[in-house]
């Protein structure tokens, strides 16, 4: 089974016979082609998916840009797992497509940190850009506190490194 989640940017409108209104803002986010592996509760990247890694706050980086990271096609990730010792409770299911760009992302930068690491991004950087995602990929909307609970789990519960460069 694959999930082809390609999303877009969109505005509604619709024409009456009084005047052309706005109806309703849709913000759509792209998301990766993939496959579920039901066998090992993991997902698999069917397509290269890049993406931008921005500078963090404090630009200890030395960044003049955002840099780009390719995520090569077969990479198999488990979705937005959380640390066993966590006790938090995620309202959204580790499958939902809001956290499936957010969680691949940050579990490319885990699995690689070394790689990571030399290009300057610290496990807090790497905490930083997946609340980032959160965000844009608007966990939060349904009203629920997950933003902050899935940021707090991988900031302190998921694997520690430092930026060599």
């Amino acid at each position: 089974m694959q999930f082809i989640l390609s999303r877009c940017h969109a505005n509604v409108w619709r024409q009456s016979s009084r005047a052309v209104r706005k109806v309703e803002h849709v913000r759509m986010l792209p998301t990766p082609v993939m496959r579920a592996i039901p066998e090992s509760n993991k997902w698999r990247l069917l397509e290269d998916w890049p993406f931008r890694i921005k500078p963090d706050k404090d630009n200890t980086q030395q960044w003049d840009a955002p840099h780009i990271y390719v995520i090569r096609k077969g990479f198999e990730w488990d979705g937005t797992s959380k640390p066993f010792h966590n006790s938090s409770f995620f309202v959204l299911p580790s499958c939902h497509w809001k956290v499936v760009v957010p969680s691949l992302e940050h579990d490319v930068m885990c699995d690689r940190r070394q790689e990571f690491a030399a290009m300057g991004v610290s496990s807090i950087h790497a905490a930083r850009h997946f609340r980032r995602r959160l965000e844009q990929y608007q966990v939060n909307e349904d009203g629920f506190n997950d933003v902050w609970e899935m940021y707090t789990a991988v900031r302190y519960g998921g694997p520690q490194w430092s930026a060599t460069s």
